[in-house]
């Protein structure tokens, strides 16, 4: 959530334009003694939101998962963005997960880039692969948009472990970005949220 101040100043709690879905009341107070205010006067100085609530909760192996349908807007200057999870909290449209007789499924995981956090639903990695493939395949075909803002390739094995193995996808699509190798074996993120790690033994 971006917050605007009295004094035009963008508060920024947490590293928002990446990863806005993380931020609770106590990463709000931290901000708030860096910038040498209490929480209250923090949110007394707030004049306007200007970016929706995001959904997402508590999960105890993954240390958060998408809520399921829910939905959040994201407004930028260069982009205003509805963002809304299915029944099982991923984004795109509804999906069982019994794969249906005779359709073939993708899987794609990933972080932002793969949840398609900056553009609509039908023009996310996702969506477009989907459109492709049953062009070029023929045939029924589903891809599964598992991404999930924050996540790095610990918490999407662990997501695919727990969760997505639960969809019979034929092929499952990783996508990595640089700063995986460091959140991996990292129990926070870049924001100070609490996330599992791998140890090399």
């Amino acid at each position: 959530v971006h917050l605007l101040a009295e004094n035009d100043v963008l508060v920024d709690l947490g590293d928002v334009d990446l990863q806005p879905e993380f931020l609770a009341v106590e990463k709000v107070d931290v901000v708030a003694a860096r910038r040498g205010l209490d929480l209250q006067d923090l949110l007394e100085t707030v004049a306007r939101p200007v970016a929706d609530p995001v959904h997402v909760r508590f999960h105890e192996v993954l240390g958060w998962m998408p809520t399921p349908s829910a939905t959040r807007r994201i407004r930028r200057a260069e982009f205003d963005v509805e963002m809304r999870s299915n029944s099982t909290g991923l984004r795109g449209p509804e999906r069982s997960y019994a794969r249906p007789p005779g359709v073939r499924r993708v899987m794609v995981l990933g972080d932002s880039f793969a949840a398609g956090y900056y553009v609509s639903e039908t023009e996310t990695l996702a969506a477009e692969l989907e459109r492709r493939l049953a062009t070029s395949c023929g045939g029924a075909v589903e891809v599964l948009n598992a991404g999930v803002p924050g996540y790095s390739t610990d918490q999407e094995l662990l997501f695919y472990q727990i969760e997505g193995c639960r969809y019979s996808a034929d092929v499952v699509v990783l996508l990595f970005y640089y700063n995986d190798l460091f959140a991996n074996v990292s129990s926070l993120t870049s924001q100070g949220d609490a996330k599992p790690w791998f140890e090399v033994v």
